[in-house]
């Protein structure tokens, strides 16, 4: 911001982000970090009075967008009655869950919110299952979207977690079918695609359009010219409001007989699945 310079970024999409009002930040994801569970709460808050959690727990680890993403599904689930039971942070360095898992398991909470990064989403699912805890439904913010070790690790108990993400292999996003095969011609060993790669690929993409869209590299052209345009990436159409934050929303993806399948929102054209509610025992 000192040097007027365009920040078009991959990642960083806390809430602490944007709270200085910068106007050259423009994050490229379809949402911001404490939006990512919204389709997750819409659906529960969508289940019949009577089929409705009454309680929640939110385990999470000591990061910014993980706590963004908890912080902002726990204010909706408890304005509609959904009554927190159990919040713990814990520290990124945390191995052993065992005594989360029990003071999980003796709050009660019929649905688990699970701040999660990666090795810990499969250690809460490890300890759940070893004290045969059995939520209705769980939700984990980045750990099952790391397909292959989060399957690799837990096997069948992967099915019924939920999740959320930007962006999808089979998305059937403009541009998104010569991204993939690209990175496969690149990488030939590699058959799951990280998110990373196509959220630093649409970084890309924006950075190009901006630049053809006003056909400069002066950042104040390029600055302005986000700001009044929409860009088409391969994680979808988005844009910005005045201080960078993406308009859309995440995908709410959900582990059916060992596949990972969009089951919402209800009306994107990757849903490939229905959720399942109330989730298989582990």
């Amino acid at each position: 911001a000192k040097y007027k310079y365009a920040f078009i970024e991959g990642a960083g999409g806390s809430p602490s982000v944007f709270s200085r009002n910068f106007t050259n930040i423009f994050f490229v994801q379809p949402a911001t970090a404490d939006h990512q569970a919204d389709p997750f709460v819409q659906y529960i808050l969508s289940l019949p009075a009577n089929q409705r959690p009454a309680s929640a727990a939110y385990p999470q680890q000591d990061d910014p967008f993980v706590s963004a993403t908890e912080n902002g599904a726990q204010a909706t689930l408890e304005a509609a009655g959904i009554k927190t039971v159990y919040k713990q942070v814990y520290p990124p360095t945390q191995t052993d869950f065992s005594s989360i898992a029990a003071a999980v398991k003796a709050s009660g909470a019929e649905i688990v919110l699970g701040g999660t990064i990666g090795n810990d989403s499969i250690s809460q699912v490890q300890a759940y299952a070893s004290i045969n805890y059995q939520p209705k439904a769980v939700y984990m913010t980045s750990g099952p979207s790391t397909i292959g070790p989060f399957k690799q690790a837990l096997g069948s108990k992967v099915n019924g977690i939920f999740t959320g993400d930007g962006w999808v292999q089979t998305s059937k996003a403009p541009g998104n079918d010569k991204f993939v095969a690209e990175f496969h011609a690149m990488f030939p060993k590699v058959t799951d695609i990280g998110t990373e790669s196509a959220e630093g690929y649409s970084v890309g993409q924006v950075l190009q359009a901006a630049v053809l869209g006003t056909q400069s590299i002066d950042n104040t052209k390029i600055i302005a010219w986000l700001h009044a345009n929409k860009v088409q990436t391969v994680q979808g159409l988005i844009g910005w409001d005045s201080i960078g934050r993406p308009n859309g929303s995440f995908l709410l993806e959900q582990y059916q007989n060992d596949q990972l399948l969009v089951v919402g929102p209800a009306n994107d054209p990757n849903k490939n699945g229905d959720p399942v509610y109330p989730k298989p025992n582990w």
